[in-house]
């Protein structure tokens, strides 16, 4: 073989391709224009196991795996893909390509050996189907559950194309079959255990009767030539294509009754039997082909397998040419989930500034909102709504009659439109409007983050709004709740990690330039020897955290001899927790007593303080009659305040000190802000430890699980309360025991469980959360407290465990055994029945006695809403149970919708 040419990046490599088979593997690499070697800077992930094949097929950089030898299933089709893409994550699309057994449709489908079947969506089937995962019945019935990914909409558009071209002229399959078998005359004749490529023509392609079992031999010799079903002969033997929906299992399907039984039991009407699509459909964005090699009965044997791989690896060449190069950049919505400290911002307003640049003739619309924790206008969800409007406004013209509408209805009224209404208004800017990039930055430091993550889920899987029209790009510290709630709708492969080392080689040019230009290290110009030691401790131990250098570098200005530098940089901190406690210790002595009371009002003080408020704060003094206030002893200049109290923090008048390192429960850094003389607050007549987003440092760390650092606040005089929970979904998680001993910790403080927590808890589906809240006295209802959820959802807790998508009925049990009303009506007149989330549940609240009838005259019933709210994934199974409930119980009408 000729030396093959690398090329520089796996990034360079955006389409994956899977093969099961050996056989199936050299029919992809044989259709391939081009070879590659390994390229140059391929960083294998360290859970990767595939072995690959790079090439290029038309304008595409693809890369080729096979599952491992004698391994087949969808778990192995699954780890593989899962494999594939940790170490490209530039993938954008994937083909699953090999041979499948056809399943004869004769009266819709001709379905001939060697034929093609294309996965194809059809109807609320994304065009594969798990047929062996379900629930088997006591009555021998079985019964399957989940769902399927469908294709990404660039593959369906290509395969629109092809169709179309295939109207008009024969598909270009026997032209690439041959062209391989002139290239590779090898792979013609049949060997051993190996069949040949070649067509092995109309006479080996037999279907017999359903009923009727081989009778031997390899060649179907000694079966019964009057139990064949006859079918017209064709006018080629090109093979033809065939869409629709494949059905995918681990079971090796070799009997016709039971191969029509099967695919009866989907419920659709499937066109072919394969064993590796279902594993990776939900993870791998992919169309499935398949040559069709037998017709899963007895008579099955291998003879077109070889022909089957090849004429589904030329289809698949043949799909990739209507594939433009650009539509692959346009397919992903993207979310980077970053560390902390590694320049996210500075990361985003780099995206800005560079998407700024696309020529006006493009068209592309760019909207970004940067939120920031000290800045109360760029906390609010609403607030990014109302900049986003105003941004799409300006740049697309087509879509402004939609808010000069919404402006219209509120002239003359002295109100504004609610965040309900800016949502809906921005939702239809954004169907009617060309394609927009979206930029969000710092999700993690909004106040509202469940609005807004709520809102993105919705954008996301909104059908009327074109993935290849929308880019989103959201850049957030790595926490738990963003993290977990965008996989529950973001495929993890668009998660992208930045990494220490990559972040490292921008540090150093950072580094590099401000010792050589900070006027604070200016000593040491004359010096390149020590500018050069600087910089190689500093990144040597920046671990990819931009902050934690510029924290050092402050550090540094005060060494002011090499003696006292060459100390510094061998006492670096590790991190930023110990960086933080390092800063606050090292404040002068001379202004130790002033730093604590300044620090204790700033992060105690119910309202904001101004610089002024601050100063005169500080002038107060304790005398033999109390508290004195003399102008006097207030500073000549108020701006030297900040010499009492050098912080890495931002530098606002919402000062977040407190929340903040309780918020990532930096225990040693809280414990220093509040060890100090507790009855001096009491003097300054200082009250909770609040924070102006709304909830308090104890709270904060109650959601973040930092059992410590709750610890260490109930210690220092913190208020328990109990209207959060920590932040742990389901009940099996292990830091579920931590939960619980933090909420035993605050309930021992004497914190009284609220109806705001259990609310909380039924939402995260916490099986031991709800118990320990309930047992321990939280309200069912929300009657003496304000209640969040009440006012933005018009929910109650029945209503909440029943929605939910996965819902556990031990928890409704619960809520009922607590004298829930289970006809209880939400605001918009709905039963928990009414909003019941699996059939699980609607059974288990019928069982328990619910009302089937509606509210009022002019409601519907169950039955009616579940046809108008569309629940298309399960409206077969729910509506016949709702509808034997009705004719058992006579407790409504039918009516016709």
């Amino acid at each position: 073989m000729a030396n093959l040419q690398a090329l520089e990046s796996g990034d360079m490599y955006t389409m994956g391709w899977i093969s099961a088979l050996p056989l199936e593997l050299a029919a992809a690499t044989a259709m391939l224009d081009e070879e590659h070697a390994t390229p140059n800077d391929f960083n294998r992930s360290p859970l990767d196991q595939n072995n690959y094949t790079f090439g290029r097929m038309g304008e595409h950089n693809l890369v080729i795996a096979s599952l491992p030898a004698g391994v087949y299933g969808t778990t192995s089709a699954a780890t593989t893909a899962s494999q594939m893409l940790s170490s490209f994550p530039n993938i954008r699309i994937g083909l699953m390509v090999g041979i499948g057994a056809g399943i004869p449709r004769l009266e819709e489908y001709d379905i001939r050996l060697g034929d093609v079947v294309v996965s194809q969506p059809d109807g609320l089937c994304g065009g594969v189907v798990q047929y062996d995962l379900g629930k088997a019945g006591a009555d021998g019935s079985f019964q399957r559950r989940g769902m399927l990914n469908r294709p990404p909409l660039v593959l369906l558009n290509a395969l629109s194309s092809l169709q179309a071209r295939h109207i008009k002229s024969a598909s270009k399959i026997s032209l690439y079959v041959n062209k391989v078998l002139e290239q590779y005359p090898r792979m013609k004749k049949p060997r051993p255990k190996m069949p040949g490529y070649m067509y092995p023509g109309v006479d080996n392609d037999k279907l017999f009767e359903p009923t009727y079992l081989h009778m031997g031999g390899p060649k179907c010799t000694a079966c019964e030539p009057t139990r064949e079903i006859p079918r017209d002969a064709r006018d080629s033997t090109d093979p033809e294509i065939h869409y629709g929906v494949i059905a995918s299992g681990n079971t090796l399907v070799k009997d016709a009754i039971h191969r029509d039984k099967l695919a009866e039991g989907t419920g659709e009407e499937c066109i072919c039997f394969e064993m590796e699509a279902a594993g990776i459909m939900n993870t791998f964005p992919c169309v499935v082909i398949r040559g069709i090699c037998d017709y899963a009965d007895s008579h099955k044997n291998d003879r077109w397998q070889g022909y089957a791989a090849a004429t589904a690896a030329a289809y698949a060449k043949e799909l990739l040419e209507v594939i433009p190069c650009g539509d692959l950049q346009r397919t992903e919505k993207a979310i980077k989930v970053l560390n902390e400290g590694c320049g996210k911002t500075v990361l985003s307003s780099i995206i800005v500034e560079h998407l700024q640049k696309e020529p006006p003739s493009s068209h592309i619309n760019l909207l970004y909102f940067f939120f920031d924790f000290v800045d109360k206008e760029k906390q609010s969800h609403e607030n990014m709504i109302r900049t986003f409007i105003q941004q799409l406004y300006i740049q697309e013209e087509v879509s402004r009659h939609i808010l000069e509408e919404l402006s219209e209805r509120y002239a003359g009224r002295n109100e504004q439109p609610d965040l309900t209404s800016l949502e809906h208004t921005f939702t239809s800017m954004l169907i009617q409007a060309s394609h927009t990039r979206v930029v969000i930055d710092a999700l993690d430091e909004s106040c509202q983050q469940r609005n807004t993550l709520e809102w993105l889920r919705r954008i996301f899987t909104n059908q009327s709004v074109a993935p290849n029209k929308l880019n989103v790009i959201i850049i957030s510290r790595k926490e738990y709740g963003i993290e977990s709630a965008f996989l529950k709708w973001v495929p993890e492969r668009y998660t992208l990690p930045i990494k220490a080392d990559d972040v490292n080689k921008d540090i150093s040019s950072f580094v590099h330039s401000q010792i050589r230009l900070d006027p604070g290290l200016e000593r040491w110009r004359e010096r390149p020897d020590v500018q050069i030691e600087i910089e190689s401790k500093l990144t040597e131990r920046a671990n990819g955290m931009f902050r934690w250098v510029t924290c050092q570098l402050d550090t540094l200005e005060n060494c002011l001899d090499l003696t006292d530098l060459r100390k510094a940089l061998d006492d670096l901190p590790d991190g930023l927790n110990e960086t933080y406690s390092r800063i606050l210790a090292r404040v002068d002595a001379r202004n130790q007593e002033k730093a604590t009371a300044m620090l204790q009002l700033l992060v105690w003080a119910k309202e904001e303080l101004t610089l002024n408020a601050l100063v005169d704060a500080l002038a107060i003094r304790q005398g033999e009659e109390g508290l004195h206030y003399d102008p006097r002893n207030k500073m000549p200049f108020p701006g030297e305040i900040v010499k009492y109290r050098r912080s890495p923090a931002r530098r606002s008048n919402n000062i977040t000190a407190l929340y903040f390192a309780s918020m990532h429960g930096m225990d040693r850094v809280v414990s220093w802000m509040l060890k100090h003389d507790a009855q001096t607050i009491d003097n300054l007549c200082i009250g909770d430890i609040n924070h102006d987003v709304g909830s308090t440092a104890l709270e904060v760390a109650t959601q973040n699980y930092h059992e410590e650092t709750v610890r260490v606040l109930l210690a220092n005089g913190a208020t328990p309360v109990m209207k959060v929970v920590p932040d742990v979904r389901g009940s099996f998680s292990n830091k579920t025991v931590i939960a619980v001993r933090i909420l035993r910790m605050l309930l021992d403080h004497d914190a009284k469980p609220t109806y705001n927590a259990l609310m909380l808890a039924v939402l995260k589906q916490n099986i031991q959360l709800v118990q320990f809240l309930l047992d321990n006295g939280a309200p069912m209802t929300d009657k003496n407290e304000s209640d969040t959820f009440k006012e933005l959802h018009g929910t109650t807790l029945l209503h909440a465990a029943c929605w939910n998508t996965c819902p556990d009925v031990e928890i409704i049990k619960m809520i009922l055994d607590h004298g829930a009303d289970i006809n209880a009506l939400d605001e918009w007149h709905r039963t928990a029945l009414d909003v019941a989330g699996s059939e699980e549940v609607v059974k288990f609240l019928l069982d328990c006695g619910a009302d089937i009838t509606p509210s009022r005259p002019e409601d519907c019933n169950p039955l009616h809403r579940t046809v108008r709210y569309e629940r298309k994934e399960e409206m077969p199974s729910f509506s016949d149970m709702v509808q034997t409930s009705l004719l058992r119980m006579n407790g409504a009408k039918q009516r016709s919708t």
